[in-house]
């Protein structure tokens, strides 16, 4: 590690730098081996650095050890900063950016889940979609009434719904003398920033000033549109407009296309798939099993098998009797493993020893007793400090799954879990599924979505790899519950709440309690803050809304060759009160 040194401040309109000595500092942010011993005033974060070797982010009233690390000190209190990390060299916070933090704020601490990067400029009108033959646009159709006694809401060329801030409702109202049909879906291709409340009406709706609420639709500040797909009520009602309603902070939406979708009634014969994590469960109560199976018309079983300190599957006659039972009703078992460490090189052979003696148990027991495969659920990119070499995480992963494949040789069929972004990500994408091209292995995608058309453009790049490589692809979707995160959004200032600074040539992000100024960095003070739902990730238990997306979402995969199905996460809490 180098000396530890203190940081230079340029003051304001002039050349000079003021170099801030360490008398009367009070916090000491530092980069640190492993090694060093953790005193009480420190508050340590694990990271793996751009090398990948495991390190400390520390944050201290006193100072650290030069020789273990690189430090910073700050004129703060190490309890005034709620959270801090580690960025590639390569981020730049132009004067455009808008980062975004989500998670859970306190008043002393802070836990960030994600970090999202947008540009706020207005977003641009995309070419209206070519409607397909069981779709009819709206979009041309409409005429627009805005309403709010604040007069905040604005009508903007290019279908442009302008927002200003307010307390009283405000928005636009779009009415069309189409005839909408029956059994249809409202849906919305729109861009924009803010979360605009959708609701419809008929002539007498329209007539009493009220509204049918339908949902919302959630716009991050993307310049890409999202689609948001919402049901009509199943009324015989005749409805004639949309409105659209203004977030209370500032908001704009810019709407490419609205259209109506039919509702697709899916008769696929695939059977779905889905997970029972606790291996308690099919040792101690395997009716759970075909309860699910029956409400579900699950086909397919994820399950924990542990694997004892001698490299042999535990419990070896109970394992064979539930597959034999579920062998009797037509349902596959899977063992599941994984572990977001198991990319690491010293842990990397207790994956090969799990895999190992799946594999030797199914050579010991009759067909109808064995195994269809194990699912390996690795997730790198949850290694703190992953975003500091995403390059060295994908070549680890894959030589992971080389390792494990060995491992299971060729009878043994590998199923890959996978998130959903990795399909476009720079790093991952193509990068990694072009490289991923062992045989015998299947992929499952954690598409954790609840909007229709999100599920379906997200699946695409898997699908093709299947095609091409002549392997099968599952579309997961989350049913358990997740709890709501906030969204912080924050912009370039001359002081703020949050500040990039350096640790040598380290970028870090430091979230204060209170704005700062005057700091040796990049200040970035809070736009607003919203919520961010967790109904845009799960059905929450609601199965009927999951099975009406399934159906539809199984209708239009069906005609991809690679395409093998819908696996459920999230059923054993749905149907805990039937264990």
């Amino acid at each position: 590690m180098k000396n530890k040194f203190t940081i230079c401040a340029a003051l304001l309109g002039s050349v000079t730098l003021a170099c801030l000595s360490n008398a009367g500092l009070a916090a000491t942010i530092g980069i640190c081996e492993a090694s060093i011993e953790i005193r009480a005033d420190m508050r340590a974060q694990e990271f793996y650095s751009a090398t990948g070797e495991r390190q400390l982010l520390i944050v201290s009233d006193s100072s650290l050890d030069t020789a273990l690390c690189e430090s910073t000190s700050l004129p703060q209190t190490a309890d005034s900063i709620l959270w801090s990390a580690l960025l590639p060299s390569s981020d730049i916070i132009s004067p455009q950016t808008q980062l975004i933090l989500q998670g859970s704020f306190a008043a002393d601490r802070a836990q960030i889940s994600e970090i999202i990067t947008t540009e706020p400029a207005q977003p641009a009108m995309q070419e209206s979609r070519q409607p397909s033959e069981a779709t009819e646009e709206l979009a041309d159709e409409f005429e627009h009434v805005l309403f709010g006694v604040e007069e905040r809401a604005q009508w903007l060329g290019g279908n442009q719904l302008d927002c200003a801030s307010g307390t009283q409702a405000a928005g636009i109202q779009l009415i069309s003398n189409y005839q909408w049909p029956q059994n249809t879906f409202v849906q919305i291709n729109a861009s924009g920033i803010g979360e605009f409340r959708v609701a419809i009406a008929d002539e007498q709706n329209i007539a009493n000033e009220s509204t049918v609420s339908l949902g919302s639709i959630q716009l991050s500040g993307n310049a890409n549109d999202i689609s948001r797909s919402f049901a009509l009520p199943d009324t015989r009602s005749e409805w004639k407009a949309i409105t659209l309603t203004c977030p209370q902070g500032a908001g704009i939406i810019s709407i490419d296309a609205i259209a109506l979708r039919p509702v697709i009634i899916n008769d696929s014969e695939r059977s779905r798939s889905a997970w029972i994590w606790n291996p308690s469960t099919w040792l101690n109560q395997a009716d759970f099993f075909w309860t699910v199976q029956g409400l579900e018309d699950i086909g397919e079983f994820y399950v924990t098998v542990p694997v004892n300190e001698a490299g042999e599957v535990n419990n070896p006659q109970e394992l064979s009797a539930f597959i034999k039972a579920a062998s009797a009703r037509d349902i596959k078992i899977w063992a599941v493993i994984g572990d977001r460490h198991d990319v690491l090189p010293e842990t990397q052979s207790l994956l090969r020893t799990r895999v190992a003696a799946y594999r030797r148990y199914n050579t010991r027991v009759a067909v109808n007793e064995q195994l269809a495969g194990v699912q390996l659920d690795i997730e790198p990119y949850l290694l703190p400090g992953n975003t500091l070499a995403k390059d060295l995480w994908r070549d680890r992963y894959l030589q992971t799954i080389s390792a494990a494949k060995q491992s299971a040789g060729e009878s043994l069929h590998i199923d890959l879990v996978m998130p959903v972004w990795w399909g476009v990500h720079a790093n991952w994408g193509p990068k990694l599924l072009d490289a991923l091209t062992l045989p015998g292995i299947s992929l499952t995608i954690m598409n954790y979505r609840t909007d229709y058309e999100q599920l379906l453009t997200g699946m695409t790049p898997f699908l093709e790899w299947g095609v091409r490589n002549g392997q099968a692809v599952r579309v997961a979707l989350e049913t358990g519950s997740l709890s709501d995160e906030t969204q912080r959004a924050y912009v370039r200032n001359t002081q703020g709440e949050l500040w990039q600074l350096q640790i040598g040539t380290t970028p870090i992000l430091v979230l204060f309690a209170e704005a700062q100024q005057n700091l040796p960095g990049v200040a970035l003070s809070q736009r607003f803050e919203r919520v961010f739902s967790a109904d845009k990730l799960t059905f929450s238990g609601d199965q009927l809304r999951l099975n009406d997306i399934s159906n539809r979402l199984s209708e239009e995969l069906d005609n991809w060759a690679s395409f093998a199905g819908i696996a459920l996460h999230g059923l054993d809490e749905v149907y805990a009160d039937q264990l």
